[in-house]
């Protein structure tokens, strides 16, 4: 890990645009690492694939997307990315082992693609009304506790596509027509259930 963090930190990477970082099960990308990775200006799109401790309180500016998969951070990712003001894309993928995430009002100002997938314990996802008022799309898959759609879904006037994907029985029949969460995402043009 230290010598690619030298590697990222050394000349010659300064406009290095798009980057996919995969490390193997049981060891953790550094912090200094990723303290390098938000010297990165041009950056712009960013895959992290392995455990992380914690989440870097700095980021490059310019970050568009985000793909954080297997990362089991400890913490809610949320009140960290969602001030990400160019981000217009993230897919967390087994990112988070903990039970709830909170996108707070006025998180994720530009944000229009949402990916939250393979979430073991995540039975609470909570959006407030003003965060993410550019989402267009929304995927949820495989996130077996997750009890319910998140009641600030009726907030997202923006939001064209909720995709839901082998999600628990329950899950499903509070998002089908009648169902208790129906009223929550009505509004939204294209619900598709598998």
């Amino acid at each position: 890990m230290e010598l690619l963090t030298i590697a990222i930190r050394g000349g010659g990477l300064d406009k290095l645009r798009s980057l996919l970082l995969d490390v193997v099960s049981g060891v953790f990308f550094s912090d200094l690492l990723l303290e390098v990775l938000s010297e990165k200006h041009y950056l712009q799109k960013l895959m992290l694939t392995g455990e992380l401790k914690k989440l870097p309180s700095l980021w490059p500016s310019n970050l568009i997307k985000l793909n954080l998969m297997r990362t089991d951070l400890p913490e809610d990712p949320m009140p960290t990315l969602e001030n990400l003001q160019h981000l217009l894309w993230l897919r967390l993928f087994g990112s988070y082992i903990g039970k709830q995430m909170v996108c707070s009002t006025k998180g994720f100002p530009k944000l229009q693609y949402l990916e939250v997938s393979f979430f073991i314990q995540l039975e609470k996802l909570v959006v407030e009304e003003g965060a993410m008022p550019c989402l267009l799309t929304c995927e949820i898959f495989k996130c077996r506790h997750l009890k319910m759609v998140p009641q600030g879904f009726k907030f997202l006037s923006m939001l064209q596509e909720l995709t839901i994907w082998d999600m628990p029985k329950s899950f499903v029949q509070r998002v089908k027509a009648g169902g208790e969460d129906w009223n929550t995402i009505k509004q939204i043009p294209s619900i598709i259930i598998k």
